[in-house]
């Protein structure tokens, strides 16, 4: 054995040992967040975005109450046209409107969202959780509890979908906690 060759060996083993002992990288998808157009998309994917949240309100482009079947193939070909991912659907809204009648209009909206979620493929929705200023704040956790339990969770697992849930009263400047 030479040095030439002990050096070499040597070498070879310290480099082996550093690149085992190195970190695995996390290299997360890059997103944007924004109204589902087949111009968005494209910009996104042309900007190097490999994965969008879309907005889903009322009157947006993917309100589920004016959407047909052959609408929802459309959405779905330029998304795989582009080969863009959706991790989400952002919709944020007043889910205990103290109007019953509202109330029960923007509920039935939100699970025409989980559903068109679930046709999509889209594996989360995200909201906020709206408020009642009538109310004390045990009650409005009471009555959100009420409605995810009742509307939301049975839709949810029927389309395979989950809420990205933010307890953000609509219309406050900051979040609160869940503990209030």
């Amino acid at each position: 054995m030479t040095r030439r060759t002990l050096v070499t060996s040597l070498a070879t083993a310290a480099a082996v040992a550093q690149e085992r002992q190195r970190p695995v990288e996390w290299k997360p998808r890059l997103g944007i967040l924004g109204p589902f157009t087949e111009s968005n998309v494209r910009f996104a994917k042309e900007e190097g975005f490999t994965n969008m949240i879309l907005g889903a309100t009322r009157r947006s482009t993917l309100d589920p109450t004016a959407l047909d079947d052959q609408k929802i193939e459309n959405v779905k070909q330029i998304l795989a046209r582009y080969g863009m991912r959706v991790s989400a659907f952002q919709a944020s809204q007043n889910h205990i409107a103290p109007d019953p009648n509202q109330r029960k209009q923007d509920n039935d909206y939100f699970v025409k969202l989980i559903e068109l979620a679930g046709k999509l493929g889209i594996p989360y929705v995200g909201t906020a959780s709206g408020k009642d200023a009538d109310k004390a704040f045990g009650k409005q956790v009471d009555d959100i509890v009420r409605v995810y339990n009742e509307r939301y969770f049975p839709a949810c697992q029927a389309n395979k979908v989950r809420i990205l849930w933010e307890p953000y009263p609509l219309g406050a400047n900051i979040a609160v906690s869940p503990a209030g």
